[in-house]
């Protein structure tokens, strides 16, 4: 969604994959906007995960975590 906030067209756009991950930095407020999406996206069809990274940022994400994001993806 480029950042925590999220369009309807973005959600429309979310909803044609079967399972879907959400990923936002980890801080309250991000964390808020993904449960918000989540709630939104649960009750559609598939399946809908939030992975919240020990790390703050998902782009200062360790390399192990990075593996294992790889790994659940795959």
């Amino acid at each position: 969604t480029c950042g925590i906030n999220f369009s309807k067209q973005q959600i429309k756009e979310i909803l044609n994959f079967p399972i879907r991950y959400i990923c936002y930095d980890n801080e309250t407020t991000a964390q808020n906007q993904a449960k918000k999406l989540l709630d939104i996206l649960s009750i559609f069809p598939g399946k809908t995960y939030n992975i919240c990274l020990d790390s703050k940022d998902p782009g200062e994400a360790s390399d192990k975590e990075i593996k294992k994001l790889r790994k659940l993806l795959q």
